[in-house]
């Protein structure tokens, strides 16, 4: 019989809006986003109606996590169904929390305007993902979108991803160190957790996304 960890996340935190409970005498809840860090995408960023970050069930956003190792990708190189995520088909679908590893995070704060030179998603692979139904999708860079095109590049795959009701982590970091395990400890798998700030009404939140293996049960008899 094969023994599996089954994880059930419960939300115990209150949403964050202009409702909540505040001290006697001190300031209501004020939400004003000036800049983005490690952060989750909703639907609704771009997909009219669509979902907001509150309405993301927690479970979509935690668990088992493949990480396509596309490191090898220059700057402003797509990342493409064919040659690089057709041989891990197998391993896309609907339970699958997709994260793209290029070590682009290495020009986060050292250097910005690289930063967004970053490899992308070609549209034929945002396609195919979306297809997939995939539970959330991340990388290590800005954008899935050519962020070199600038707003004229109309953001095509987040349509696509955002519109399949597919959630986007953008600006994670020290996905390598996840891969390097993979390679040394192959009993393991990788679960993450992207869960954002609980923010009512809102197209994205930040997050303190974490990452850690689990050793593999094993068959007993």
């Amino acid at each position: 019989m094969s023994i599996e960890n089954v994880y059930t996340p419960v939300d115990l935190s209150h949403k964050l809006d202009t409702n909540i409970a505040s001290w006697p005498g001190l300031p209501t809840f004020e939400c004003c986003p000036i800049v983005k860090g490690t952060h989750v995408d909703a639907p609704s960023h771009f997909i009219p109606n669509g979902t907001n970050i509150d309405e993301i069930p927690v479970e979509r956003l935690f668990g088992p996590a493949l990480i396509v190792d596309v490191s090898h990708k220059k700057e402003r190189e797509a990342i493409t169904w064919e040659e690089d995520l057709k041989p891990l088909e197998g391993k896309i679908n609907e339970e699958t929390i997709l994260l793209f590893y290029t070590g682009w995070s290495k020009h986060y704060t050292s250097n910005a305007l690289q930063y967004y030179q970053h490899p992308y998603l070609e549209i034929s692979a945002a396609e195919e993902i979306a297809k997939r139904r995939v539970k959330v999708i991340g990388m290590d860079f800005a954008s899935p979108d050519d962020s070199g095109k600038g707003t004229e590049g109309g953001f095509p795959v987040h349509r696509i991803i955002l519109g399949a009701g597919i959630p986007i982590v953008e600006n994670l970091t020290n996905l390598g160190r996840l891969v390097e395990e993979d390679l040394t400890k192959p009993d393991t798998r990788t679960i993450v957790n992207l869960v954002p700030f609980n923010y009512a009404g809102c197209d994205g939140a930040q997050v303190r996304a974490l990452g850690w293996k689990e050793i593999q049960a094993r068959e007993s008899r």
